[in-house]
């Protein structure tokens, strides 16, 4: 498992340290999902892959309380 690594950010706050690669998997994200750009934005967390400093993969995680009935 050497080279990889897991990256948990927060869209609404991340640190400078961090924006840049926020940025790779935004222009990942535009390329696979162009007509659902906004979802991207509104994830509380995204998971992120990396090899070698290069993403090779990403999730979107949204948090419910599912015992509201608004979900």
């Amino acid at each position: 498992m050497f080279g990889f690594k897991y990256v948990l950010l927060n869209p609404r706050s991340l640190p400078q340290t961090h924006v840049a690669l926020f940025n790779q998997v935004y222009d990942h994200w535009i390329k696979a999902y162009s007509e659902n750009q906004e979802s991207i934005l509104n994830c509380d967390q995204v998971g992120i892959i990396l090899f070698e400093n290069s993403v090779v993969g990403f999730q979107l995680f949204k948090s419910f309380d599912l015992r509201l009935t608004a979900v």
